[in-house]
């Protein structure tokens, strides 16, 4: 495996050209698998490097925009809700820091 300008290139010398186009389209999929699943908020200010409650404040006035609520507890009143972020979102926004930069 060699890094290369845009990604990397691995050497198969035994494997045909339908098996390595195989492989790949098997890391293809579990790629957009991965890409689909909702981030974490722990996960997000990591990605971000931004406090809790900044985090918490701008996802509520929508700066930083979430893909939905994950909801988990005890029963009756004891359930937490959180805020779950979509990958590609929180990807844009830490290709622009000068964004977060200037929200504080």
């Amino acid at each position: 495996m060699t890094s290369v300008p845009g990604g990397i290139a691995i050497r198969c010398s035994d494997a045909d050209e339908a098996t390595i186009t195989r492989a790949c389209h098997e890391v293809e999929q579990r790629l957009a698998k991965v890409e689909a699943e909702p981030l974490t908020s722990k996960i997000v200010e990591e990605l971000l490097s931004v406090a809790p409650a900044e985090l918490r404040r701008w996802s509520k006035d929508g700066r930083v925009p979430h893909s939905g609520n994950v909801t988990f507890g005890g029963g009756g009143s004891r359930k937490i809700s959180l805020f779950v972020y979509s990958a590609p979102a929180i990807s844009e926004l830490a290709a622009h820091p000068e964004r977060i930069a200037a929200w504080r």
